[in-house]
C-alpha cells in the first residue's frame, strides 16, 4: 500500500500518537510508517516550496527499503488555479492506482482540503482505494494524536448511496460499499439487499415488498452494527434513512417469511399506494420496460379492486378477465367513431392503457424489431408514448373512480350469413328470442332474401337490419375480412353479440368468426349457435320456412 502525503514548508519534533502508541518525529508521516506499518511506497505532494524545505527531511528520515517521491503540485492561490491543482493530484493518485492511504496534516490548509475531496472523488468512481486517511492534530502540549478519517470517506459514500435510494429506489451504491468490506455480517447484508436490488430491477413488487420487510425486520440491527464497528459518524442516522426509504416498498403487515404469505396479503388502497412507488422508482431510473410491466399489472389490480374483486386479486383468470376489459376499453377510446359513448375519464383510461401496452412491447424483446427503441427522446413516437405514460400514470395512480365497462345501446346483435336457402337464418332469428338488430351478411344473389326472411319469421317487435355485401362470396378473402371493420361500430353498440355459423358459403362463415373476434375485443358479450335441419335437400328447397334445431355452443337462446 502506498502513503500519499501533503507536506508544507515547516517540520517540527512532534511526539505522534496513534492508536495507543506514540512515536517522535519531524513529519506526521514518518511516524505514521513506523506506527502503522505496511508501506511500499511514500508519494509526497509538494508545493516547490515544500519540495526544498521539507521534502529532503522526509527522504532522509524514512527506512532505507522504503522509497520516496515527490510530485510537485501547484499552491492553488485562486479559484482559477483550484482545478489545475484537483487535475495534477488526481493524476498523482490515478497513476499510484490500487490502494493506498492518504495523510493530510501538514500543507496549506486549503490544498488539505482539496486533497481530501480529490480522494472522494476518485473513491467515488471505484479507480483508487482509499484504505486509511489521516490527520495529525498538532498540539503543543501531549501527545499529538493522528485521526483516522477513514469513516469520513465512508459517510460520504454512503451519503450518496442513501441519496440515490431516496431519489431512485436502487439499492446498488449500498450494495457495492458492503461488498467493499469482506466480513460474514457485511456479505449476509450485501447479500440481502442484492435480492432487494433484483426484486425492484425486475418490476415485481411484491416479491421487493418481501425483501424490503425483511431488511427492517432482520437486518437494519445488522447495518447498524457494522458501521459503529467502522467508526462512521451519524450511523444511527444514516441507518434510519435507509430504513425509511426501503419502507416505501415493504410489506406492512403480512411477514414475508412464512408460507403462502402471498396469499394472505390484502390487496386495497393502502397496498396500491405501496405497490404504485415501485412504479415511480423504475420509471425515475429510467428502467421503462420493468415499469411499463409493472404499472400494466398495477392497473389490473386497480380495477379488480374497485370492482369488488380484491378477493381474485392474484388468480390468473380473474386478472386476464379485467385486461380484457381494459383492452375493450382501450379498443373504444382509441377509435374516433366510438369513443363519443366514454365519459372522459374512461378515454384518458384507454389511452394509457393502450399506450402500456405499446411501451412495454417495445421493449419484450429486447429491440429486436426495425423501430429504433428510443423512449427516452422527446420525439418520435416512442417518446410521445412515455410522455403520455408518465402523465397519466400520475393521474392514475391517485385511484381515480373511472368504470370499465361500455354500455351498449343496441341490445342483441345477430350476426348471420344469409345464403341461397334462407332456413338457416330463418331458425337462427327465431331461437335468438329478442334480437333488436341483424347483420345480414349477403351475396349479390341473396340480398333481397333478407326482407322475405324477415317477413315469414314470427318475430317481434321487428328487428333492424343492416347489410353488408360480399360481391364474390366464393373467392375473395380480403373483402370478407374486411366486413369485420365495417361491422365494427355495429358491433361496438351491442350489448350482446349472436353468431349464427350456419348458412352461405365458408367465405361468410368466416366473416362471421371474425366479427365474432372483433365483438370480443370490443368487450362485448358473444355467443354462437349453429342450426340443424335433418331433411333432405330437396326437401328443404322445397319448403325453406320450417323451423329446424338451434344448438347453443356457448349458454341459450333467452
Amino acid at each position: 500500500m502506498i502513503l500519499v502525503t501533503l507536506l508544507g514548508i515547516e517540520t517540527r519534533d512532534t511526539d505522534y500518537a496513534l492508536e495507543g502508541r506514540t512515536h517522535r518525529a519531524p513529519l506526521a508521516p514518518l511516524a505514521i510508517v513506523a506506527l502503522r506499518g505496511g508501506f511500499s511506497e511514500v508519494v509526497a505532494l509538494c508545493t516547490p516550496e515544500a519540495r526544498e524545505a521539507s521534502f529532503p527531511v522526509l527522504r532522509g528520515a524514512l527506512p532505507l527499503d522504503l522509497g520516496a517521491r515527490c510530485e510537485e503540485v501547484p499552491f492553488a492561490a485562486s479559484d482559477r488555479e483550484i482545478a489545475p491543482f484537483l487535475d495534477r493530484l488526481t493524476s498523482v493518485l490515478d497513476t499510484a492506482g490500487g490502494e493506498f492511504a492518504l495523510d493530510i496534516t501538514h500543507g496549506p490548509r486549503h490544498l488539505q482540503l482539496l486533497a481530501f475531496a480529490a480522494a472522494v472523488y476518485l473513491s467515488a468512481l471505484g479507480r483508487i482505494r482509499v484504505r486509511a486517511a489521516y490527520y495529525g492534530l498538532l498540539r503543543d502540549r501531549g501527545p499529538s494524536p493522528i485521526l483516522e478519517l477513514r469513516p469520513l470517506l465512508e459517510l460520504v459514500a454512503l451519503a450518496f448511496a442513501a441519496g440515490e435510494l431516496r431519489r431512485t429506489g436502487s439499492t446498488a451504491a449500498l450494495l457495492e460499499l458492503l461488498r467493499e468490506t469482506p466480513s460474514q455480517e457485511s456479505k449476509a447484508l450485501a447479500s440481502q439487499l442484492e435480492a432487494l436490488a433484483a426484486a425492484c430491477a425486475s418490476g415485481l413488487p411484491l416479491e421487493a415488498g418481501a425483501e424490503a420487510a425483511r431488511f427492517g425486520r432482520g437486518y437494519k440491527g445488522r447495518l447498524a452494527r457494522r458501521l459503529r464497528r467502522s467508526r462512521v459518524p451519524l450511523a444511527d442516522h444514516l441507518v434510519e434513512a435507509v430504513d425509511a426509504e426501503l419502507a416505501r416498498f415493504a410489506l406492512p403487515r403480512v411477514h414475508p417469511l412464512g408460507r403462502g404469505w402471498k396469499a394472505k396479503l390484502p390487496l386495497d388502497r393502502e397496498e396500491l399506494v405501496r405497490e404504485g412507488g415501485l412504479v415511480d422508482a423504475l420509471l425515475l431510473r429510467g428502467a421503462y420496460g420493468p415499469a411499463a410491466i409493472a404499472a400494466e399489472e398495477w392497473v389490473v389490480s386497480w380495477a379488480l379492486q374497485a370492482d369488488g374483486g380484491a378477493a381474485r386479486w392474484l388468480d390468473r383468470d380473474a386478472r386476464d378477465r379485467t385486461a380484457r376489459r381494459l383492452d375493450a376499453l382501450a379498443a373504444h377510446a382509441l377509435d374516433p367513431e366510438l369513443r363519443d359513448g366514454l365519459t372522459e375519464d374512461q378515454v384518458r383510461l384507454g389511452r394509457f392503457w393502450g399506450d402500456l401496452k405499446e411501451l412495454r412491447n417495445s421493449f419484450a424483446h429486447a429491440g429486436m424489431r426495425r423501430e429504433v427503441i428510443d423512449p427516452w427522446r422527446s420525439k418520435g413516437k416512442l417518446g410521445g408514448i412515455l410522455e403520455r405514460v408518465r402523465d397519466d400514470w400520475d393521474w392514475v395512480k391517485e385511484l381515480p373512480d373511472v368504470p370499465l365497462d361500455v354500455t351498449g345501446t343496441v341490445g342483441r346483435l345477430l350476426v348471420t350469413p344469409v345464403g341461397r336457402l334462407p332456413g338457416a337464418f330463418h331458425t337462427a332469428l327465431a331461437h335468438a328470442a329478442t334480437v333488436d338488430r341483424c347483420l345480414c351478411i349477403c351475396s349479390p344473389d341473396t340480398a333481397g332474401l333478407v326482407a322475405e326472411v324477415l317477413e315469414r319469421t314470427s318475430h317481434r317487435p321487428r328487428p333492424d337490419v343492416i347489410g353488408l355485401l360480399l360481391p364474390d362470396p366464393y373467392r375473395d378473402l380480403e373483402a370478407a375480412r374486411g366486413l369485420a371493420r365495417q361491422a365494427r361500430a355495429h358491433l361496438a353498440r351491442a350489448e350482446e353479440v349472436v353468431l349464427n355459423l350456419t348458412g352461405g358459403t365458408t367465405l361468410m362463415g368466416l366473416a362471421v368468426e371474425w366479427m365474432g373476434d372483433e365483438a370480443r375485443r370490443l368487450g362485448r358479450r358473444v355467443r354462437r349457435l349453429v342450426v340443424l335441419d335433418r331433411r333432405p335437400r330437396e326437401e328443404q328447397e322445397r319448403q325453406p320456412y320450417v323451423l329446424g334445431e338451434a344448438v347453443w355452443l356457448e349458454g341459450g337462446g333467452t
